[in-house]
């Protein structure tokens, strides 16, 4: 019950959050939605299981970090791609992750894939192969920010 009031929560904030305006309706719109969705998926809630109170402040960092990442990657690839001469050097190179969940590689695969001039193509186990606009974003796999919180989220949600 817990998760699904919980799913119902998260569902109907986003749908409030990709709404043009909020009003009244928008809201009541979100939370019938949000509670219709989370019913019909409610032997799916597992996932929820990495969003708990005591970690969602992580939760928040993470999501920061993502956008700054973002938003540098985004500088960084438009500075390429209108320079005179392209330096181009594409590869796909393999990344071995510390994390132990695969709803935590997922989010970081998803995470790296989000920031531009970076894919992540694959995940084997804890092997993510991840596309690079250039050979040089590879040093920055090695030190990822993202993969140290979810580390963190990972082990306060399992010790």
């Amino acid at each position: 019950m817990k998760n699904i009031v919980f799913s119902a929560v998260v569902l109907s904030t986003f749908f409030i959050m990709l709404s043009e305006k909020i009003t009244a309706t928008t809201i009541a719109c979100a939370m019938i939605v949000a509670v219709i969705v989370t019913m019909l998926n409610k032997d799916r809630l597992s996932h929820f299981n990495y969003i708990e109170l005591k970690v969602l402040h992580k939760w928040m960092h993470f999501i920061m970090v993502l956008f700054k990442e973002v938003v540098i990657s985004n500088i960084q690839v438009a500075i390429i791609v209108l320079s005179k001469d392209m330096k181009l050097a594409p590869e796909i190179v393999r990344f071995e992750s510390k994390l132990s969940s695969e709803v935590m590689r997922t989010v970081l695969a998803n995470s790296i894939t989000l920031t531009p001039g970076t894919m992540t193509v694959d995940i084997s186990d804890k092997e993510l192969w991840v596309h690079c606009l250039n050979g040089d974003y590879k040093d920055g796999l090695t030190e990822l920010v993202l993969e140290d919180i979810l580390h963190k989220i990972e082990g306060d949600l399992h010790g």
